[in-house]
């Protein structure tokens, strides 16, 4: 059964279509120069199923495209939200600074470049607003950084339908299209020469029997095996020659189809790569954020006792220092004094 995309599939633009269109026509030349050859019809069997695992892996390369679009879709809603909640629980406290949102003007430059068409004007844009945020040397903030951020992963959402969705999607539409319709030109061509065969075989079978009876066949009779001979004769090349044709596009579909996948992975790679250094120039801000969040912190954290002041509470005073000398025992001279008058008592 053909496999049903167009759900899908979005509206065919200039891009979508130039896409398809290129494909295609590596394909027709493909067919076209192809070395003539006979009676390929056999071999459609084993390379139709090739196309139809072809077919499989064209129909997840488009799921998957088209999920990763949406997880980081997700994902970015998320990480907003998550940054507004945080900006919203440090209102009115030492660290709303460094966490709360832009200006309104800034907020309204923001929604304006957001519209942007092209991803490369919302880049520049981005890039010209940092700038004279940074000549002003007006401080960033957590919120300010995020919302940089998120305006530049809409354009670079664009980006990736334009590039890299839109070029899965049409590699599949115009690969099935093209061989689910000459597949179906090929089965109808089947049909038409098993048509004739049968009925030559039929023809030929009564013929016989008239011969081996010694009985010639009726002129009108063999005027008609001869008719429907020449109509397989015109089924059998005209689906002999167009299954050779199905055969070299199938072929240029499953073993060549590594050129469209080169184009798609040249795509995907320099995307992936442009919106990481995109995210992380403005990333890049959070280190003067957490700075100034660190020196807030210190500003405001509550102060220990000084080491110094505890010191002095537990030292001793002068007047406890006589007093515990003056409680002092017997040093060892008054000992000395004891031992001698002992020994004294003891001679005598």
């Amino acid at each position: 059964a053909k496999t049903n995309v167009v759900a899908s599939t979005p509206p065919a633009t200039a891009t979508t279509m130039n896409i398809k269109a290129k494909i295609e026509e590596r394909l027709q030349r493909a067919v076209d120069e192809a070395a003539p050859t006979k009676n390929r019809s056999p071999e459609l069997i084993p390379l139709t199923a090739e196309y139809e695992k072809m077919r499989k892996s064209l129909r997840t390369l488009v799921t998957m495209v088209t999920n990763y679009a949406d997880t980081t879709g997700h994902m970015n809603t998320a990480r907003e939200d998550l940054v507004k909640h945080l900006a919203m629980m440090s209102r009115n406290g030492p660290l709303e600074q460094e966490l709360s949102g832009l200006d309104d003007a800034s907020t309204a430059a923001l929604a304006q470049i957001k519209e942007s068409a092209e991803p490369e004007n919302v880049d520049a844009a981005l890039k010209a607003m940092r700038k004279a945020q940074t000549e002003a040397e007006s401080g960033s903030s957590l919120m300010a950084v995020q919302k940089f951020v998120s305006v530049q992963s809409i354009a670079n959402g664009r980006e990736y339908e334009k590039h890299v969705v839109a070029w899965a999607i049409e590699w599949e539409l115009a690969v099935t299209e093209r061989i689910d319709r000459d597949l179906a030109i090929v089965r109808k061509l089947q049909g038409d020469r098993d048509h004739y065969e049968g009925k030559v075989a039929g023809l030929r079978r009564k013929s016989n029997e008239l011969e081996a009876k010694g009985k010639t066949s009726p002129r009108n009779q063999v005027a008609k095996l001869e008719r429907n001979e020449e109509k397989l004769k015109d089924a059998f090349v005209r689906h002999e020659s167009e299954a050779g044709r199905l055969c070299a596009l199938i072929e240029s579909v499953v073993h060549d189809g590594w050129i469209e996948l080169y184009q798609l992975c040249r795509n995907y790679m320099k995307w992936e790569s442009n919106r990481v250094g995109r995210e992380s120039d403005i990333y890049h801000e959070l280190a003067g954020v957490l700075d100034s969040m660190k020196a807030t912190y210190k500003q405001n954290a509550p102060k220990p006792a000084s080491t110094t002041t505890a010191a002095a509470a537990a030292a001793p005073t002068n007047g406890k220092l006589k007093k515990a000398a003056s409680e002092k025992p017997a040093t060892n001279g008054g000992d000395a004094k004891k031992k001698a008058a002992l020994k004294k008592t003891e001679s005598s």
